[in-house]
Parts: C-alpha cells; sequence; structure tokens
C-alpha cells in the first residue's frame, strides 16, 4: 500500500470536492496529495505536466458529461487508474465496462473511499504485469516456426497472429478467422468452441484439418486475455509432407490388400476346380 498518494480530483461541485478533501485529509498512514480541477479542460490539462496514481472523476462536468468524459480522460491516460465519482449509477457502470477501476456513487463513506483508490492502484498494477507478462509471451510466439494466432470466439475478429502465420497466409488481425483460412462469409461449422469452453475451459483440443490443398495440425485453448475476454488460443503446425507419406503407405497397403485378395480368389477358384476334378474322377471310378 503507498504512503503518499498523489490524486487528481475532476470535480465542478466546490461542496463535493471539498467534502472528498476533507475526508482524505482524516486519513490515517496516508498522506493524499490533491490536486483539483473543476472542468474536463482543466483536469485533461494536469494530465501529463504531473504525475498521478489515481483520478477521481466526475462524469457530469460543465463541458461534457457521461461517457464523453470518461473516453476523453481515459484515451489521454491509460496508464493512470480511474474511479469513477458520480451520482449516477448507469454512467458509473459502463465507465467501468470500458476501463475505469472502480465506482463510487455519491454519497460515499470515507472506508470507501479509500478502499477503492487503493484497489484501484493496486487492479492497475497488475493489469500492467499482466499486460507485460502477456508482451513478453507474444514475442516469444513472434519467433517460433508454428503458426499461433488468437481470436474472439463470439466476433471470430484475430487479436494477434504470429509472424509465421502472417507469411503463410499474407494476412493480418481485425480479419475474420474463416474469411482468411476458409474464404468463407460464414463461420465454420466445426470450430470445435464447444471442446475448449464451459466445462472444458483450460483443456486443450487437438485435430486436423485441411486447408487449401495443406494439411495442418491444430491445437485450441480458451484462455482469459489481459481485458478481462475469454479468447482462443490455435496453434498449428504443416503436417502436409507426413500426411502425403500416410496417404502413400495406405494406397500401397490398399494396392497390396488387393492383390492378395485377387490372389486368394484366383487361388480359391482353381482350388474350387481342383475340388470339382477330383471329385469327377473318384465318381468315375466307382
Amino acid at each position: 500500500m503507498l504512503k503518499n498518494i498523489r490524486v487528481l480530483l475532476i470535480e465542478d461541485n466546490p461542496h463535493d470536492a471539498e467534502i472528498v478533501g476533507r475526508l482524505l485529509k482524516r486519513v490515517q498512514n496516508i498522506k493524499f496529495n490533491i490536486t483539483c480541477a473543476d472542468n474536463l479542460k482543466k483536469g485533461l490539462s494536469y494530465i501529463g505536466k504531473k504525475f498521478f496514481d489515481v483520478i477521481l472523476l466526475d462524469l457530469m462536468l460543465p463541458n461534457g458529461k457521461g461517457m464523453y468524459v470518461f473516453d476523453s480522460v481515459h484515451i489521454k491516460c491509460k496508464d493512470i487508474p480511474i474511479v469513477i465519482v458520480s451520482g449516477y449509477e448507469d454512467h458509473a457502470i459502463e465507465a467501468v465496462k470500458n476501463g475505469a477501476q472502480d465506482y463510487l456513487v455519491k454519497p460515499f463513506k470515507i472506508e470507501q473511499l479509500v478502499t477503492s483508490i487503493n484497489y484501484a492502484i493496486a487492479r492497475k498494477k497488475a493489469e500492467a504485469e499482466c499486460h507485460e507478462d502477456y508482451k513478453i509471451l507474444l514475442s516469444i510466439f513472434d519467433s517460433m516456426e508454428e503458426m499461433i494466432y488468437i481470436s474472439d470466439p463470439e466476433t471470430y475478429e484475430i487479436i494477434y497472429m504470429n509472424d509465421s502465420i502472417k507469411k503463410t497466409f499474407g494476412c493480418s488481425i481485425s480479419q475474420k478467422c474463416h474469411t482468411i483460412f476458409r474464404t468463407s462469409e460464414f463461420p465454420c461449422t466445426d470450430c470445435h468452441n464447444d471442446k475448449i469452453f464451459g466445462n472444458n475451459f483450460g483443456k486443450n483440443f487437438t485435430y486436423e484439418i485441411k486447408i487449401g490443398n495443406k494439411w495442418y495440425k491444430s491445437t485450441i485453448r480458451a484462455f482469459k486475455w489481459p481485458d478481462g475476454r475469454l479468447l482462443r488460443y490455435t496453434i498449428s503446425i504443416d503436417i502436409s509432407e507426413s500426411r502425403k507419406k500416410q496417404e502413400q503407405l495406405s494406397k500401397f497397403l490398399e494396392e497390396k490388400i488387393n492383390e492378395w485378395d485377387n490372389r486368394i480368389k484366383k487361388s480359391s477358384i482353381r482350388h474350387e476346380k481342383q475340388t470339382q476334378r477330383l471329385k469327377k474322377i473318384t465318381f468315375e471310378m466307382e
């Protein structure tokens, strides 16, 4: 827990701003340094000039309201946690869905305010660490020869693809997987999402698929992206050569089986003729 917390309070109501300042000054063991802005323009001007640990943001300001206010602040400071302090819970919930760390509905108690601030800072730090881990992981993916991509199972949009799959298919992110791999306007009927979501979340599922004139062995798995979405991870290897050898072997075996089958049939016919001939000779001798 931080002992010194720098706060940017964007609040147009002087009375509410005074209450927040008074509440935070009462907190023991934590020193809050508060910078106040009574409108959106002034608040945005402070961002970048000063460093803040957290932003307390009202969504109803003289020069902006609702999600416009949140989006304006969030775009400019994606690395700073934002706590919504508002009398309109619907707007606050929507802001949290779009990137705010927490929200408080006026009026609130000092314990709620301090808890929310500490939670927002801790959560933002965890998100940053998680993003860093994913950046390292994706850099490893880019160095691999296997083809790897991450897609949204609901929209079928590709969120990430490594260099190997870009070179193979000449595609880019934001395209839909079924348009790239199947050149189809509609999702694949054999998507296998039921094998990795629901009760199968966290489990791998492997299958073989033919794209064009090549065969690929693909392993898929569901996982949670840093922004909370459940996505699909796919790693594929080209098994066309081994598949070709398997097909050649299967064809060779089928030809041999047919050859032996024909020999057996011919042998059976000869045996039947010999049996009939012996029966005839035996009958004549009698």
